[in-house]
């Protein structure tokens, strides 16, 4: 499968050179989410990269005795409800997989220490919680590029890009110039600063499109 490219500023220009097609059988995916906790709840989290332990301090609204906090937890997940909450203390996946017989819990007064144990202690857990996801930058499209696309010489459509300018100005400048090809050659390779002629060396429908290959460096 042949690219042949250009931004929308510029005028199109087809690729002659031929490509290959490969299908490969759709992976299935399953969507996570980061350990989430209720609003009236406070988590503090001890991720130490060099410790083997995770730990999770929640501290309750109120005192509640020890038999009201269930904690449940999974390889990949884990659950916490205490009796008379309506929301779930705290619940979602982990960012690696734990060694759940070396996992416990306890409680004083207000507050739940749940302590896991990591399955791979270079793992990091330094983004565990949802609530330190970093909000998303601004996503105002400022440039639209496009990939027009050739399957064994034939025109077979056009991907457009929008790209976010305001949230990363250089990165968009970059990937405007590759399109138009307006930068000429490398002066390392000596070879032209475009996409124009890149081919797709790996497809899997529904799922991804991966074009320029850097084992045959094209």
């Amino acid at each position: 499968v042949i690219m042949s490219l250009a931004s929308r500023a510029a005028s199109s220009v087809p690729c002659s050179l031929n490509g290959r097609r490969r299908h490969r059988q759709r992976r299935s995916t399953t969507t996570t989410s980061l350990l989430r906790h209720a609003a009236d709840i406070d988590v503090a989290l001890k991720a130490a990269g060099d410790s083997r332990d995770v730990v999770l301090t929640l501290t309750l609204p109120r005192d509640v005795p020890r038999h009201a906090v269930r904690v449940n937890i999974f390889k990949t997940s884990m659950r916490v409800t205490v009796d008379g909450m309506d929301d779930v203390a705290l619940e979602g996946d982990f960012p690696h997989a734990v060694d759940v017989d070396g996992c416990f819990w306890d409680k004083d007064e207000a507050t739940v220490r749940v302590t896991l144990e990591k399955l791979n202690r270079a793992d990091d857990w330094g983004l565990t919680l949802e609530r330190d996801v970093p909000a998303p930058g601004d996503t105002t499209v400022t440039t639209r590029c496009f990939f027009d696309i050739a399957i064994n010489g034939k025109r077979a459509g056009r991907i457009v890009f929008g790209l976010f300018g305001a949230h990363v100005p250089k990165t968009v400048e970059n990937f405007r110039a590759l399109c138009t090809g307006e930068e000429g050659l490398s002066a390392i390779s000596g070879k032209p600063l475009t996409y124009k002629g890149n081919c797709f060396h790996r497809i899997v429908k529904g799922l991804t499109l991966q074009g320029g290959d850097f084992t045959l460096q094209n």
